[in-house]
């Protein structure tokens, strides 16, 4: 199935000849060296980058129900994120395999958080069907965006911090 640094190999495939000539000419070592040194920054940066920009969705939900506390706040968002989580999971072999298909990946964990959220807020977070619809759209539409900044920044962030760490002695 392949890991993260089986991804950023797949996708280095991708990426311009010169653009990927001139990481690899800046390190001291090999595409697999920094394959490897990406993955341990990934799996260190991801939680938190990921965990902390999703969290900001607790503050949306207040939007959605004054005076909610922030227990079922918390309940509700990571519970909508759980969904979308699995699924984001379940295709990462394809992501793998296909780098360029990634971003459609983001459709139908989209429109699962949008779902979970509409079925869970009823009676909760709204009364009537336009007003679950109207607040499950902007949730998962903010969720979605939330997450593409993530793992974008987790992305750039890890990568760097992979060169840094490959960069010859001086």
């Amino acid at each position: 199935m392949g890991g993260n640094d089986e991804l950023i190999l797949r996708a280095m495939e991708n990426w311009p000849e010169a653009q990927r000539d001139g990481v690899l000419n800046s390190i001291d070592g090999t595409a697999e060296d920094l394959a490897s040194a990406y993955e341990d920054y990934f799996l260190l940066l991801q939680p938190p980058i990921v965990g902390g920009l999703t969290a900001l969705t607790v503050f949306l939900i207040a939007l959605f129900r004054r005076g909610l506390s922030w227990v079922a706040r918390i309940n509700i968002a990571f519970a909508v994120l759980t969904v979308g989580s699995l699924v984001g999971l379940a295709v990462f072999p394809i992501m793998v395999a296909q780098p360029q298909l990634g971003s459609w990946v983001f459709l139908p964990v989209w429109f699962l958080y949008g779902l979970t959220m509409y079925r869970g807020a009823k009676g909760v977070l709204a009364e009537t069907v336009w007003g679950r619809a109207v607040k499950a759209v902007l949730f998962s539409t903010v969720t979605i965006v939330l997450v593409f900044i993530a793992g974008v920044t987790t992305f750039l962030l890890s990568l760097q911090q992979a060169a840094n760490a490959l960069q010859p002695p001086v």
